[in-house]
């Protein structure tokens, strides 16, 4: 891409998917996507313009980090240990309490919450082999809607990858019951994108206050508690460029500047406000990140 197109394509005034504001600042492009990352200057909400669900789809089909790496493994169980201890404590599980874990790579939180409900099923875009464990039932992405209603469900670490983050809140919302719980979990990582850092595959960068003005624009649920956890903001950085997982300290609770956000939402009764993203502006903006990203590939010889 010339650096007159470049330059082009980062000064376009984008809008911000939850106050509407075209006020923004560019940041940099995306090393996954080739999709411009902005700032909201009105609300102050980090995000990736429109990515197309095909570029998305190609890429954690192919590129992302696989579940059965060993150090991701290790963090999947230490998150799972923690999370389990927190959903028991803030939801308390009836005889036929039914659970989903939506976006369970590596299916270790299911593992741990069998023992607790009468049914758990898990799903993953990258599917995965049954972990053999009794009460643990896996199925497709594409075929959970065909469920019967959730009293809990698990979306930990999802929402901050999907192309339309509002579509996944209302097909959440759909699979519970009435007074459903859905536990979301979030990296606290906004302050992040500031020096280039972020997770693999991200395209929104959350912090506590744009978490809950994103799901209070949504409109489907109310929250019942948010905090949060783990090392500091700037402690993980240091680990993520250290490359050093014992710095994340998975234990500690209530950090005022915790690197995950925990937050339980309620199960509000009627449609949600804002059920979908996109509008024909941003489908024109999908398109172009999208014939940008394959550009790349062609030309690094990787399409």
């Amino acid at each position: 891409m010339s650096q007159t197109l470049l330059d082009w394509y980062m000064s376009v005034p984008r809008r911000c998917v939850l106050c509407e504001s075209t006020h923004s600042a560019s940041m940099i492009l995306s090393p996954y996507f080739g999709a411009v990352i902005f700032r909201c200057l009105d609300c102050g909400f980090t995000q990736t313009e429109p990515v197309a669900e095909e570029v998305m789809r190609r890429y954690y089909t192919a590129k992302y980090v696989k579940a059965d790496e060993p150090e991701m493994i290790w963090q999947r169980q230490q998150f799972a240990r923690v999370q389990t201890g927190l959903v028991l404590e803030r939801f308390r599980p009836s005889p036929g309490s039914r659970a989903l874990d939506y976006g369970s790579a590596g299916y270790e939180l299911p593992r741990q919450l069998a023992a607790h409900f009468a049914e758990v099923v898990a799903c993953d875009i990258a599917g995965g082999a049954d972990p053999g464990v009794p009460g643990i039932r896996l199925t497709s992405i594409e075929d959970v809607d065909r469920e019967r209603p959730f009293d809990l469900v698990v979306l930990s670490h999802v929402l901050e990858h999907v192309a339309d983050p509002f579509a996944l809140l209302t097909r959440i919302h759909e699979m519970l019951v009435m007074d459903g719980v859905l536990y979301l979990e979030v990296p606290n990582e906004a302050e992040h994108v500031k020096i280039g850092l972020m997770g693999k595959g991200h395209v929104w960068f959350f912090d506590p206050h744009t978490l809950r003005a994103f799901v209070e624009r949504h409109g489907g649920f109310d929250f019942t508690f948010l905090r949060t956890d783990g090392a500091s903001v700037d402690e993980y950085a240091k680990a993520v460029v250290e490359k050093n997982c014992a710095i994340f300290d998975f234990e500690r609770v209530g950090s005022p500047d915790g690197v995950w956000i925990r937050a339980f939402l309620r199960k509000r009764a009627g449609r949600p406000v804002r059920s979908r993203l996109t509008t024909d502006a941003e489908s024109l903006l999908r398109q172009l990140s999208s014939t940008l990203y394959f550009c790349n590939e062609r030309r690094n010889g990787r399409a």
